[in-house]
């Protein structure tokens, strides 16, 4: 039985042109791409085995998102006025594929784009100290294949394709050109997720990745007759053809180092140059240190506590750069969910925080503060991520000791 939500709600999207099982080319027009059986996924995971689970599943989605349109966040509310103002955005071909090659019932059925306009690049976003740090690249995909097709209920890998730190380059989401993934929010008709493994809001890709991903780029602009150093109208915006996930809706994704690279890395996939250096060297990481005030967490950035319960955090700044004044503004706050509640503790209590982290005490030029924090979980059990800055938590709500 196939998951019916409706597309406005659903992260589905596009991929896969040709691709072999092998490392990629150095230098061929044509990068080298691990197919999905190259790194091993498990097909069966997303083919129905259970008609009647899968009816209970689809209908108490269906349900929860239909139960009360006056809770919808902000965000869902703009991707219904996108929805309504700009439908053929949204519009997808008629050959709906229900059964994989082997004609088995999908758990989602594949829909396709009439025209890829846009490419979206992307970080996998993990906490430091994920256990995904330690794995291969394989088994690193092989990890979010999961997590996408199962946790998050998507029917498979919400990516085209993923970019580990040795610059390999691996199959996405199945189906063929032109498929729709799972990779942006109301924003996944029309347009192509590639996701480098890492965090780049705390880190920076590699020299390998950056490489790999203007090869890629660079193919997939001939592929689908995208002009790199171009623009295209997306739901009424006019825009870069190649965008980061930021660029389309309320996330850090994909980190600011990649943002940061962005007009750049256009340019030489454009260019069909792949080997100009454009990671940052360690040297000049070093030396620019001093050049900005420094936010960092005090004990573990992975948290774990009931629903509804609570759990403190506390981060110290380095005014290394400039004082800061009582009342600025020192970090963006950003939330997984909207029901993550976080509170500042001050001199005069405890105040609840919105969209920034501000000082309740002026720090002069080389002093230190400390910012002490109390997060209030959500209802739902699961695992959940808020960033404070540079510093991304991962929030574990479980109902077991």
């Amino acid at each position: 039985m196939l998951r019916l939500i409706s597309a406005v709600f659903v992260t589905i999207a596009l991929t896969m042109p040709h691709v072999v099982e092998a490392r990629r080319s150095s230098s061929a027009s044509i990068p080298t791409i691990v197919t999905r059986s190259g790194w091993g996924a498990d097909e069966s995971l997303g083919i129905v085995l259970d008609p009647a689970e899968e009816i209970v599943r689809t209908e108490n989605a269906v349900k929860k998102q239909e139960e009360n349109l006056d809770a919808l966040s902000e965000r869902d509310k703009h991707c219904r006025e996108n929805l309504k103002n700009y439908p053929d955005d949204f519009r997808v071909q008629k050959n709906v594929a229900a059964e994989s090659e082997e004609g088995e019932t999908l758990v989602w059925s594949r829909r396709y784009s009439p025209k890829v306009k846009l490419i979206v690049l992307h970080h996998t976003g993990e906490a430091n100290g994920s256990p995904l740090e330690d794995l291969s690249g394989p088994e690193q995909v092989r990890s979010i294949y999961y997590t996408h097709t199962v946790k998050n209920g998507w029917g498979d890998i919400g990516y085209h394709y993923l970019i580990d730190r040795d610059g390999v380059i691996y199959e996405g989401r199945a189906g063929g050109k032109n498929v729709i993934g799972a990779h942006a929010y109301c924003a996944n008709t029309g347009t192509l997720g590639i996701a480098m493994i890492g965090n780049f809001q705390l880190s920076e890709p590699t020299e390998e990745q950056l490489s790999s991903l203007r090869k890629l780029l660079n193919y997939l602009g001939t592929e689908y007759a995208i002009d790199l150093k171009g623009r295209t109208e997306f739901h009424g915006t006019m825009m870069p053809t190649v965008v980061a996930h930021r660029d389309l809706v309320s996330t850090q994704c994909a980190g600011r180092t990649v943002q940061a690279l962005l007009p750049v890395i256009r340019r030489l996939a454009a260019a069909g140059d792949f080997d100009t250096p454009l990671a940052v060297p360690k040297e000049s990481k070093a030396s620019a240190r001093g050049n900005v005030n420094i936010l960092k967490p005090v004990g573990s950035t992975t948290l774990r506590t009931m629903p509804r319960g609570t759990v403190s955090v506390k981060l110290r700044l380095s005014a290394e750069a400039k004082s800061v004044r009582t009342g600025e503004r020192i970090a963006e706050i950003t939330r997984s969910d909207r029901t993550i509640t976080i509170f500042q503790d001050r001199s005069g209590g405890s105040v609840r925080t919105m969209n920034d982290l501000r000082a309740d005490r002026a720090i002069a030029l080389g002093d230190q503060g400390l910012f002490s924090l109390t997060v209030l979980a959500p209802r739902k059990a699961g695992t959940y991520t808020f960033t404070i800055g540079d510093v991304q938590y991962a929030l574990t709500v479980s109902s077991k000791k």
